[in-house]
């Protein structure tokens, strides 16, 4: 008998050991599949939001786009009014020098 004693501690140290390593994986993996079911949520939360920033992206450079062409149609549209004034402006400044025939305008 005295051979069964070593045995049976080792059996009752071995239930133990057991018994703390599955509570601990239990705990472990528990923790593990919160963590991955949060990071599949949050991937979740990501993918719905991507389009809709997307079509945010399309719809701000679809608008200063048109900003950029009314603002360039403005611009044209100053610098046509500025030739003419500019045009009126200078016209009766200009130096009238007559040609052989003397007069102000060519026959």
């Amino acid at each position: 008998m005295p051979d069964s004693a070593p045995l049976w501690i080792l059996w009752s140290l071995t239930v133990i050991a057991a018994l703390f390593v599955g509570g601990f994986l239990k705990s472990y993996m528990g923790k593990k599949g919160e963590n991955l079911a949060t990071h599949e949520e949050i991937q979740k939360l990501v993918d719905q939001t991507q389009p809709n920033r997307v079509r945010q992206c399309l719809v701000r450079s679809s608008l200063v786009e048109t900003k950029l062409k009314m603002d360039c149609c403005r611009l044209s549209l100053v610098f046509r009014r500025l030739g003419k004034t500019r045009h009126r402006l200078l016209a009766p400044l200009t130096v009238w020098r007559p040609d052989s025939s003397g007069l102000p305008w060519s026959a």
